[in-house]
């Protein structure tokens, strides 16, 4: 878990991790707003206004902190080429900054996922008095929540539902065959990676890796 600080007044929690799932199961779970409460037990729910292959509108209310009201937002959400990332912006709602991405590298050699995962928040309103470690803490706090979480899950979910399982796992072995061949190497892990780029209003240009 690290806090990357932009300047005094702009920082980012990031969380950094090595999961089981291969980036095809993690990217299904990870975008599936109907998990999200299992996912961040604060997340009261979510709601998806709109929805294409390349992302989606909704709307959600969380509660994550004792020290803070409810609050709700509505987010866009982009999904890059691959299926292997997805980045987010609130772009109505009750905080200042609601904005984060999620990666998957795949490593062919440990033949695990190393997921990247970034979350922005501040406050606005009456809601800016709360003291800055509190919303730091708050955010460093969902990212390793939600890695765990994630990897969790994913086996039940895919129990529950085997056709969803068979599909995802017929999309990856299209996707490893592409990743272990060299065809796209970015979204393979081979070194020390930058933080990912916050998320755009554009869903065209809203990825994590760019």
């Amino acid at each position: 878990m690290q806090i990357i600080e932009r300047s005094s007044e702009d920082r980012q929690a990031r969380a950094i991790g090595y999961l089981k799932h291969n980036p095809s199961q993690l990217f299904d779970v990870a975008t599936d707003s109907t998990l999200a409460p299992r996912l961040v037990p604060e997340v009261r729910k979510v709601e998806v206004l709109e929805r294409s292959s390349g992302y989606k509108r909704f709307h959600g209310e969380a509660d994550f902190s004792m020290v803070l009201p409810m609050f709700q937002y509505t987010m866009l959400s982009a999904y890059n080429d691959t299926r292997t990332g997805q980045a987010w912006t609130q772009v109505k709602g009750d905080l200042d900054k609601n904005e984060g991405s999620h990666a998957f590298f795949w490593d062919p050699q440990r033949k695990e996922t190393l997921a990247v995962f970034t979350y922005d928040m501040a406050l606005k309103g009456i809601l800016s008095i709360v003291p800055e470690w509190v919303v730091i803490r708050i955010a460093s706090r969902t990212l390793p929540d939600f890695l765990h979480n994630l990897d969790s899950i994913i086996d039940t979910v895919y129990a529950e539902d085997v056709p969803r399982a068979e599909r995802v796992a017929l999309e990856w072995k299209g996707l490893s065959g592409r990743l272990e061949g060299g065809q796209l190497a970015s979204r393979v892990w081979q070194g020390p990676i930058a933080v990912a780029s916050r998320a755009s209003k554009a869903p065209a240009a809203a990825t994590p890796d760019e």
